[in-house]
């Protein structure tokens, strides 16, 4: 039944909260507790981030929070870095000493030529890749016909030329 009283507006922005922030975020995830109940297995975990696994998969695999994973990631950027680095350059190393043996076997007949192009060019697109440059290049070209051209320039000869000068 409709009455005939005014209504009170009540704004919830002057109301006291009804919860805490413990209540409604009781977990926040830092590594904290893994690093003190198991070290190994927390430095199991930067390894594994710095060698670019899955943070699902390390996840599973370490029996851990997928939360508690991003918490040591974000906390163990400069060490996750370091060694990325340092495996950036094994890696260039190895391209180049794979690189020297793939052509002593060539030149000693002991591989078919064939398969140079493929060992090399996977480990060429790794070592690209992790000096953060192309590892393909896509281009693109047109190729216009003397006939399309001169098309093109009859049409714009065709069209008229509107005289544009200002009125004095």
């Amino acid at each position: 039944m409709p009455t005939k009283k005014k209504r009170k507006n009540i704004v919830p922005d002057n109301l006291p909260a009804l919860t805490t922030p413990e209540e409604l975020c009781p977990a926040l995830f830092t590594g904290n507790k893994l690093a003190e109940k198991d070290p190994e297995r927390y430095a199991k975990v930067v390894q594994e981030l710095s060698e670019g696994k899955a943070l699902t998969r390390i996840a599973k695999d370490n029996k851990c929070a997928p939360e508690t994973i991003t918490a040591i990631a974000k906390r163990e950027t400069k060490t996750i870095d370091k060694v990325q680095n340092l495996t950036m350059g094994l890696t260039s190393y190895a391209s180049q000493a794979c690189l020297m043996k793939i052509i002593d076997k060539l030149e000693k007949d002991e591989i078919p030529a064939g398969v140079l192009p493929i060992a090399f060019g996977i480990l060429r697109d790794k070592e690209k890749s992790d000096l953060g440059q192309a590892t393909s290049i896509v281009e693109h070209k047109k190729v216009v016909s003397l006939d399309e051209v001169q098309k093109e320039l009859d049409a714009m000869k065709a069209t008229p030329v509107i005289d544009v000068t200002p009125d004095a």
